[in-house]
């Protein structure tokens, strides 16, 4: 039988296959990289104005197999691809390249988005060495869907007052231009808009006062880093784009096969 993908749009915390999907997510998503399911439900039901997340249950052939999850940053009018995460069985190229297209259609259709960029992150841990292959089939991924690399540094915050710090990551970026390079001046506010109205906002209100006093210093010295390596870059910064080249090269005709899409 042809398989047929589709996504819907999660409206409320307690509907039931938004809960059977956080299940998924909570059973394929590696520990390092993973948000409290809990915290999900808390944004889906409360909304700010600095962000809004978007997540969307995944079908196939009307059966439910995992989610997605994007978040739209208002102020700089940035999507943040942030998780795909299905059942193994669906571990396949087609179910998330549809996945990507069909998230492209809603928001192309959507007028309450106006999308600069869309960003994402891949792990960049002693400058890349080792990495591992599912970084390196999430790259090829992000390729054939005209996604670049922004050549700077980053580093993702903890995920809350976890034991998990953040990791050494490079960016990637789409958007409706043909994006050769960015100023140092938009990419500093590009990661001080993922810190600051996304990271410091979402924590702010699910950590105690005490916790999240500790946590907007990490956040905040996290952030300073970053922007020391930054000044000592030329400007304008380089946006590559022969990634996909260079990792077809490394894995042949294998298979792209992920368990999940990730930036923090």
């Amino acid at each position: 039988m042809r398989e047929s993908y589709s996504i819907e749009l999660v409206n409320r915390g307690d509907d039931d296959d938004f809960l059977k999907a956080l299940k998924i997510y909570d059973n394929v998503t590696p520990v390092t990289i993973k948000t409290d399911p809990n915290d999900f439900i808390y944004w889906i039901d409360n909304t700010v104005e600095e962000f809004k997340i978007n997540i969307f249950k995944i079908y196939c052939n009307e059966k439910l197999i995992g989610m997605t999850m994007t978040s739209f940053l208002s102020h700089t009018k940035i999507m943040i691809l942030e998780y795909i995460a299905v059942e193994k069985s669906y571990r396949k190229n087609v179910v998330y390249l549809s996945c990507l297209n069909l998230l492209g259609q809603y928001f192309s259709n959507e007028k309450n988005y106006s999308i600069n960029y869309w960003v994402t992150d891949i792990n960049n841990d002693n400058n890349g060495q080792g990495i591992d292959s599912e970084s390196k089939m999430f790259q090829t991924i992000l390729d054939i869907e005209g996604y670049k690399k922004i050549d700077a540094p980053f580093k993702t915050p903890s995920l809350g007052m976890t034991d998990i710090p953040g990791f050494e990551a490079y960016l990637m970026i789409k958007s409706t231009d043909n994006l050769n390079s960015l100023s140092k001046t938009i990419y500093g506010g590009l990661i001080k808009s993922i810190f600051f109205d996304y990271y410091f906002q979402w924590y702010q209100k699910l950590l105690s006062k005490e916790d999240f006093s500790e946590y907007q210093k990490e956040l905040s010295l996290t952030y300073k880093k970053i922007e020391k390596r930054i000044d000592t870059l030329s400007d304008p910064i380089q946006i590559l784009d022969d990634g996909y080249k260079v990792f077809k090269e490394a894995t042949g005709s294998t298979p792209i096969t992920l368990s999940l899409i990730h930036i923090s």
